[in-house]
């Protein structure tokens, strides 16, 4: 199984400060994050893991896996959770389409699927 790491689109109003790579809203290069995401980052960080990110639907935009990461680097900056992540590449359909139902439940973070990569 393989880590899908979940963020708001960067036009929704935000609850962690994201950085996308360029205004594509597709390649995501670093997140602010929890403890226990920042953990589960770490392990990937170790075994070399591809990790996915699931942008949210938001105002016409539909929900789509972006992209997948390596994680660069876990920090503790100013009392945040900061992961930088590296070798960004962005998924096409239907690599960058969520499965049915589509995970993630309201409030959710992140969720375990299989790889696409």
């Amino acid at each position: 199984m393989a880590l899908y790491l979940v963020v708001r689109h960067p036009l929704a109003p935000q609850t962690f400060k994201n950085v996308w790579q360029n205004e594509s809203d597709k390649l995501l290069t670093r997140i602010q994050t929890t403890l226990e995401i920042g953990n589960r980052c770490i392990e990937a960080m170790e075994r070399n893991q591809w990790v996915y990110i699931h942008r949210c639907r938001y105002n016409g935009y539909e929900p789509m896996i972006c992209c997948a990461v390596h994680v660069a680097a876990v920090e503790e900056i100013g009392g945040w959770i900061i992961v930088t992540f590296r070798d960004q590449t962005g998924l096409e359909p239907p690599n960058s389409t969520p499965r049915e139902p589509p995970p993630p439940d309201e409030g959710d973070n992140s969720y375990d699927d299989c790889p696409r990569l």
